[in-house]
């Protein structure tokens, strides 16, 4: 299970990482950037 600590940073970060996504990638979903943000989020987070 994964938790996230849901500041205004945190918020702000991945607002940015996703309107950055879909400017580099078109043609993809938005729901492909969302996965692709959690799947960095999940790499960040300790095991």
């Amino acid at each position: 299970m994964m938790t996230l600590n849901l500041t205004p940073e945190v918020v702000r970060e991945d607002q940015a990482f996703l309107i950055q996504y879909c400017r580099e990638h078109p043609e993809r979903s938005f729901h492909q950037a969302a996965l692709t943000l959690l799947q960095m989020r999940l790499a960040r987070c300790p095991p």
